[in-house]
């Protein structure tokens, strides 16, 4: 793997035994595997279970990866994602907008559709000007904050106003 390339492994989840002084007959661990690279993602997975399963033969056990879901990596239309924060600047100011050139990794069922239809995924703030505004709903620092809806209904009013966001163009809010 290229360490020029972003990739993600999470175990979050090790579940296993009910004593501290006894070997588990079965651990369950679960995680996520992230990558901006669809190609990359494939061969994370591949390998993990490569590595689960022989590492599981090698002490006499048994081993089995199971992908509970999948979504492919979140990409922007670069294009569309300028083209969408400049009407974005526009109305809330150049200090509101982070643009993330690369899109994210985060698992989003949005990311399925950005593979059919030329997408830009944002974050809006949640925070007042007098916090934060790049501060989101998701995160404790913004869990008492505003909500964003405002600032959504507004820019979808102003972008939905422009001709290239239209059928076809995709953008969620």
């Amino acid at each position: 793997m290229s360490p020029s390339k972003p990739a993600v492994i999470t175990i979050g989840k090790f579940v296993g035994g009910e004593a501290p002084n006894v070997i588990p007959g079965e651990v369950v661990m679960e995680g996520t595997i992230r990558s901006l690279d669809k190609e990359l993602l494939d061969y994370m997975v591949n390998r993990v279970n490569e590595i689960v399963v022989s590492t599981a033969t090698m002490f006499r056990g048994s081993a089995e990866l199971i992908e509970l879901s999948s979504v492919p990596p979140l990409t922007n239309d670069t294009p569309l994602a300028h083209e969408i924060t400049s009407y974005m600047k526009d109305l809330l100011g150049e200090q509101a907008v982070i643009q993330f050139e690369q899109g994210g990794m985060g698992s989003e069922d949005f990311a399925s559709y950005a593979y059919h239809v030329p997408s830009v995924y944002l974050l809006l703030g949640a925070g007042t000007e007098q916090e934060n505004p790049t501060v989101i709903a998701h995160i404790p620092q913004g869990a008492g904050s505003k909500s964003p809806q405002p600032r959504a209904l507004g820019f979808r009013q102003h972008t939905g106003q422009r001709p290239t966001c239209g059928p076809g163009r995709n953008h969620m809010v």
